[in-house]
């Protein structure tokens, strides 16, 4: 493993004597652990799983998360877990290509691929020395002192005081719920995605493939470093099939797949074997406020914005880096830096939030009129990105909101020192 090493300051660490409660230990929590232990803050992560989680499916570290991580010197040891994928192809039912977009800063194959328990793996290894780490326990209770600490309850039945805690476990956190009650509020995007790892056969190179047939499925395909393939089956839907028990989820899954083509039969026959079979009901985190008392949120927890923005991890990575300057420049005063964390991070989650209309249906066609369209306009976007000169197809999809100009972060120069 490759572990990074924390830069120290040469002034004075602001966090000196501060604790922090940090609640998820995937992406943003240890992210934000890491910058705070920076800083000088006393960090614990608390993960209600036994062990760090491993596997799940491909993210991808650009513009601005590609900044911080090297900020962090971490983009050696994020490369090194490259996924080895080489670029995405669009195909037709017999596996041919319609087009290919090869792997670059801007396409949809970044230079940082990496599977989302790698890059978890990498964030454990350079935030363990500095952060006590509790598994296989979760938070029940925050009683939060208006003039003191924040104390906790623990599932294990233990109570500790923090200066802060901060939630970072993900879209369907129950420890925000202990906070902001129902007071947030979700937004469906008529889509559901099931995703999974099968075992990896000879016609399965190195590029990521996306196979859309008709009634408004799409599957795809993407290598990963285990000699494995990564799929995910996705399907708009205005009813929540996710919600049913897994076995209903593979029944429905079968039914939405079947005569679809392509690697359909292959990947459906599986779903009884398969032990890592995830499956979701795509849906943004709409928050009206980020913090209470001393208790605040970040990440998928705060403002998901769902696998089709692709800005899941810069979004992450960002509000990590945010809060934590924020705090660190104002250690005394929580509630001051919690404002401004709102202020800054505010406008980032919802323009990555901002989706044009027409996503993700567009990419999901009901009739073959549809696919031939869409095929058509892929046909296009791959000559066009496979010019020598690629900067149109950049601009173009920056101009859609899709490029990695989309967010945009304080540098913070007198914390950086």
């Amino acid at each position: 493993m490759v572990t990074a090493t924390t830069t120290s300051t040469s002034s004075p660490l602001p966090g000196k004597g501060k604790s922090v409660l940090i609640s998820g230990g995937s992406i943003a929590g240890p992210a934000i652990a890491w910058w705070l232990h920076k800083y000088g803050f006393e960090t614990t992560i608390v993960e209600r799983w036994h062990e760090l989680r491993g596997g799940g499916q491909n993210i991808d570290v650009r513009g601005v998360g590609r900044d911080i991580i090297t900020k962090m010197g971490l983009f050696d040891a994020v490369k090194a877990r490259n996924t080895t994928e080489e670029g995405l192809q669009f195909i037709r039912e017999d596996g041919s290509s319609i087009a290919a977009i090869p792997a670059s800063a801007n396409g949809p194959t970044a230079e940082l691929e990496i599977l989302r328990g790698d890059f978890a793996e990498v964030l454990y290894d350079a935030t363990k020395e500095g952060t006590r780490y509790i598994f296989g326990d979760c938070i029940v209770a925050i009683d939060d002192e208006e003039n003191g600490t924040a104390e906790v309850t623990f599932k294990s039945g233990r109570k500790e005081e923090f200066d802060v805690v901060i939630i970072a476990d993900g879209v369907r956190s129950r420890t925000r719920k202990l906070v902001f009650g129902d007071e947030v509020k979700f937004k469906r995007l008529g889509m559901s995605v099931a995703y999974a790892t099968i075992p990896r056969i000879a016609s399965d190179d190195r590029w990521a493939k996306w196979f859309t047939p008709p009634g408004r499925r799409s599957i795809s395909t993407r290598p990963d470093p285990y000699n494995s393939t990564r799929v995910c089956l996705s399907f708009m839907t205005p009813v929540d099939y996710m919600q049913h028990d897994q076995q209903e989820r593979i029944d429905i899954l079968r039914r939405k797949f079947a005569g679809a083509g392509w690697e359909a039969e292959r990947i459906t026959s599986q779903l009884d074997q398969l032990d890592d079979l995830y499956c979701e009901d795509l849906m943004q985190v709409k928050a009206p406020r980020y913090s209470s008392g001393r208790v605040t949120m970040l990440g998928d927890a705060a403002f998901c914005a769902t696998p089709v923005s692709g800005q899941g991890t810069t979004l992450s990575l960002s509000s990590a880096y945010i809060l934590a300057a924020e705090l660190a420049k104002s250690p005394d005063n929580h509630q001051v830096a919690f404002e401004r964390y709102d202020k800054v991070m505010r406008p980032i989650a919802e323009k990555a939030q901002n989706l044009p209309g027409f996503i993700p249906g567009a990419a999901h066609p009901e009739s073959w009129w549809g696919v031939a369209i869409l095929r058509g306009l892929v046909t296009v976007v791959g000559w066009v990105w496979n010019l020598p000169y690629p900067q149109v197809a950049v601009d173009f999809v920056n101009r859609q909101g899709f490029g990695t100009d989309k967010v945009r972060v304080p540098e913070y120069k007198e914390l950086q020192q």
